[in-house]
């Protein structure tokens, strides 16, 4: 049996991908950590699923984590389980996973996103928190995430020509269900975020007024107040709502902070790229060559 462990709608989505090139049966787990997602829509897309949604009480966090654990443990080690694939590598239950199972099982892992991407982030640096550590220690959590990667035989990747978890890497390609047909004209879209990363807020002035430009408003998941309510289903990701469009129109220009669907979508030939950036941004070296114009917003504002 192989085994995913998911934490975002993407990890699952491509998960879902992956298990249709690996042998034997699939079983997803999906450990939960935000407060908007309705733990009914997972359960239809997931076999089991863990509640961590993180709260101001350290101590209940720390019991949180002990109480996922050993609902995670219980469920693998009744599993005949070959390999065990993963994405959120600095996930301490994932972690403690590794720890456990790392010489009954193969390990795998597959994209996160930007984090992999992100050689200055924790997948490639030690980045860890005070707090991150006092959790490790009460977990009595061993492995670290350079452990897991050491131990990794194959990654999965969005864009397998770039550096990854593993010096093995297969390509993973996001598709459109959609049939192609005559395209039109020209669509504008702009790609959600966490603003406070950029150290905005969605109530920001010049956000909204660029946002009331666009044609279409894609929020991100996490995204605590959109700018405008738009429903998705759980899996209806970013990627696919844009790939869709790309089938429709001529050009899709995509507006946006340096994020996981910007790299996904950088080399199709009919998008363009607008960048936002703030002062708290990100390097967004991996987008060299593919970005057409670049904006700077005063986070003031």
């Amino acid at each position: 049996m192989n085994v995913f462990i998911c934490r975002t709608s993407l990890q699952l989505y491509l998960s879902k991908k992956i298990s249709k090139k690996v042998q034997g049966t699939s079983l997803y787990i999906y450990i939960n950590s935000s407060e908007r997602l309705d733990e009914n829509v997972v359960l239809k897309e997931v076999d089991f699923y863990i509640d961590l949604k993180t709260c101001k009480n350290p101590i209940y966090n720390v019991y949180k984590h002990v109480v996922g654990w050993w609902k995670l443990k219980s469920l693998l080690v009744s599993l005949n389980i070959k390999k065990i694939f993963v994405s959120s590598i600095d996930n301490i239950l994932i972690l403690k996973t590794f720890d456990c199972f790392q010489h009954r099982c193969e390990f795998y892992s597959f994209d996160d996103g930007f984090a992999n991407y992100n050689y200055d982030g924790p997948y490639y640096k030690d980045l860890r928190s005070i707090s991150y550590k006092i959790l490790g220690f009460f977990m009595l959590q061993k492995a670290t995430i350079f452990n897991l990667k050491e131990n990794i035989k194959e990654h999965y990747a969005l864009r397998p020509e770039k550096r990854n978890l593993s010096g093995n890497i297969i390509g993973v390609e996001l598709s459109s269900d959609s049939s192609k047909g005559a395209r039109r004209g020209v669509v504008k879209i702009f790609i959600g975020t966490v603003y406070s990363v950029y150290g905005l807020s969605s109530n920001s002035s010049v956000l909204k007024n660029l946002v009331e430009t666009m044609d279409v408003y894609l929020p991100h998941p996490s995204e605590p107040s959109p700018i405008k309510s738009l429903k998705r289903n759980f899996l209806n990701l970013a990627e696919i709502e844009v790939l869709r469009m790309t089938e429709q129109y001529e050009e899709v220009h995509l507006y946006g902070f340096m994020s996981t669907v910007l790299i996904n979508l950088c080399s199709i030939d009919n998008v363009f790229i607008t960048l936002i950036e703030t002062e708290k941004s990100p390097s967004s070296e991996i987008l060299n060559g593919f970005v057409n114009e670049v904006i700077t917003i005063n986070v003031e504002k």
